[in-house]
């Protein structure tokens, strides 16, 4: 599964976890004493505990979803290199001269194909 779908389902989720949460707090406050929902009855609370762990687990979830959802995949930059047959550092494929003993490379090429 893609990245960007696994963040934005994982987002979506946890809205609705925190929802959910806010939803039986404010039930959590209109009831009377033994009227709490079978859910946290059988939890053993009714004072918005559960409500609250929910909420927060959601919370969890949208930060993670949105990390999943902004992270970019590492691409690797292949960048090409070779060892100078002077001072055996390694120097861009490209290059003609090198940085670290300067001498020219094109000579070098040009003797070793004669």
């Amino acid at each position: 599964m893609n990245n960007k779908v696994l963040g934005l389902i994982l987002g979506i989720a946890g809205v609705i976890l925190i929802l959910y949460g806010f939803n039986e707090l404010d039930g959590v406050a209109q009831r009377t004493p033994g009227s709490a929902p079978k859910l946290d009855r059988a939890l053993g609370t009714s004072d918005g505990r559960f409500a609250a762990a929910l909420m927060g687990f959601g919370v969890l979830m949208v930060v993670g979803g949105v990390v999943m959802l902004v992270k970019k995949k590492r691409t690797a930059i292949v960048s090409a290199t070779k060892q100078c047959p002077f001072c055996a550092e390694n120097i861009q494929a490209a290059a003609k001269l090198c940085r670290y003993c300067g001498k020219s490379l094109t000579n070098e090429t040009a003797a070793s194909k004669d």
